[in-house]
């Protein structure tokens, strides 16, 4: 659990909240310039170190605006919470609250919402587009995830998300994976950001937040994109793509990921369906076969490591593997949408939203006055 009074990262007017209660993160500022919202303190400089930290779900849920079309999000984020506390996980969840960047006053959450999350064991944080760049894609709010050094690890994941196993074996993949960034490809992107693996830092965290506030080191375009020419890239079935920055997403946070951790931080790991490949010399001609390499000289190892990964298979593609880390209800079509308990996998989400006994479907979610 998160240990309120210690959090490294407190700044301004940050109150302890005197225990582990969940509730707002210490981080919500009041009448603090922005350089020190965008402060960073790294607790581990010396890596060398023991890390005791707990780890952390996290999800971004936005943009918070008076139309409040928000509300429903929060739902899907108790269905998630709830789902992985009943498969036994011990981790910490944080939902990323962005507000909208489009001037007039912030809107946060009703006080009944945050009370609920609260009962639900839901930390959450507000935050705003990194250096007050309203231009930015929804999704590049998830940059902040970086900032959190209170944590070990972080599994950042898409609210719409349900798991269907304790996904804190993703937590730690020993010393074979120990990368900064484990994600997935995409089938038509580079990456899919529904769910990846991150270890927090101050340096990835500011050196992320200055690329995406130039727009790329030099201004962004489909030929470098964030600063590089892309050659090639392998999709989550194989096929090696054309090069280039005209893809789905290129200029969103997957593009920017993926451009950050390949070519800057040179510490990026995908998961694919025949083996995981690993980048750590900025180009892709470095690829490294991860779990080829380790059955030359450590069979056991890599047996372990497949059946981590592959038991419960993190990543949305390819279809054709079954055993699955959790369902992703993607499109617009969604449990909280529809009423339709006769759907196998939106029963699950109802039997998860509903287990603490504080959501009602017909009351909370299925009223049409909301």
């Amino acid at each position: 659990m998160v240990k309120s009074c210690c959090l490294t990262f407190l700044l301004v007017a940050a109150a302890c909240l005197g225990s582990a209660t969940p509730g707002r993160l210490g981080r919500e500022i009041v009448k603090a310039e922005l350089s020190d919202a965008m402060a960073c303190t790294d607790p581990l400089a010396d890596r060398t170190a023991p890390d005791d930290r707990p780890n952390a779900y996290m999800i971004m849920i936005g943009p918070f605006t008076a139309k409040r079309a928000y509300k429903k999000w929060l739902y899907a984020a108790l269905a998630l919470t709830s789902a992985l506390a009943s498969h036994g996980s011990t981790a910490d969840v944080l939902v990323l609250m962005a507000q909208s960047g489009k001037g007039g006053a912030a809107v946060h959450a009703l006080p009944e919402e945050e009370a609920l999350l609260s009962r639900n064991g839901v930390h959450w944080r507000y935050v705003s587009a990194p250096y007050g760049n309203s231009g930015f894609h929804m999704g590049h709010f998830k940059v902040w995830a970086w900032q959190h050094t209170e944590y070990a690890r972080i599994q950042l994941l898409d609210a719409d998300l349900l798991p269907l196993v304790n996904m804190d074996r993703f937590f730690d993949f020993g010393e074979a994976l120990d990368s900064d960034f484990v994600g997935c490809p995409g089938k038509l992107s580079v990456l899919n950001a529904g769910w990846f693996v991150l270890r927090p830092s101050c340096h990835h965290f500011e050196a992320m937040t200055q690329i995406l506030k130039a727009d790329g080191h030099a201004g962004w375009d489909k030929e470098v994109g964030w600063g590089h020419a892309l050659p090639r890239w392998v999709s989550s079935e194989g096929v090696v793509m054309k090069g280039g920055w005209d893809f789905f997403d290129a200029h969103g946070n997957q593009g920017h990921m993926y451009s950050y951790f390949l070519f800057e931080a040179k510490d990026l790991t995908l998961i694919y369906a025949d083996g995981v490949r690993a980048y750590s010399n900025g180009s892709l001609a470095g690829e490294e076969q991860v779990l080829s390499l380790m059955a030359a000289h450590d069979p056991k190892a890599a047996t372990d490591l497949r059946a981590q990964l592959y038991g419960a298979y993190p990543c949305p593609f390819p279809l054709k593997i079954k055993e699955r880390a959790y369902i992703h209800f993607t499109g617009n079509l969604k449990p909280w949408t529809k009423h339709a308990p006769s759907n196998p996998q939106f029963k699950l989400w109802y039997d998860a939203v509903t287990r603490s006994g504080d959501v009602v479907l017909e009351r909370d979610i299925f009223n049409d006055a909301q």
